[in-house]
């Protein structure tokens, strides 16, 4: 499982050289696909630590459910997963959270501390952290 930002999800080379088959983009902006190389699956959420939306408006947690399934696919079929917003800091690192918090059966707290081991500067909106707690 890997979190990053749009720069990431462009860099077809990269995200192949470590085994990347599946992408979870987690923002409104559109991002160039590699629909040769890896499964996209993208849901459009408003994030107010880019100015898309007002704190506290949007409801990212009804899309747990699709960005669950979608990771565990990946893993299930020996793949890996790059989740990415547009900066790699609050929604992408909601849906990583999100996955660990039920896959792993970790607490926010602990799922939070797990990915600031491999991107520490993650920060989670307000009404995101809200939603995951």
């Amino acid at each position: 499982l890997w979190i990053g930002g749009v720069q990431n999800a462009h860099d077809e080379r990269a995200l192949r050289r470590v085994g990347v088959t599946h992408i979870c983009t987690c923002c409104e902006r559109d991002v160039v696909q590699y629909t040769e190389s890896f499964k996209y699956v993208k849901i459009a959420v408003r994030d107010p630590l880019d100015g898309g939306a007002e704190p506290g408006s949007s409801n990212i947690a009804r899309y747990f459910w699709k960005t669950n399934a979608f990771i565990q696919e990946a893993i299930d079929g020996g793949g890996a997963v790059l989740v990415h917003c547009t900066q790699g800091v609050s929604s992408s690192a909601a849906c990583a959270i999100a996955f660990l918090m039920q896959s792993a059966r970790l607490s926010y707290a602990a799922a939070l501390a797990a990915v600031r081991v491999v991107r520490p500067f993650v920060r989670p909106a307000p009404g995101f952290v809200s939603q995951l707690r």
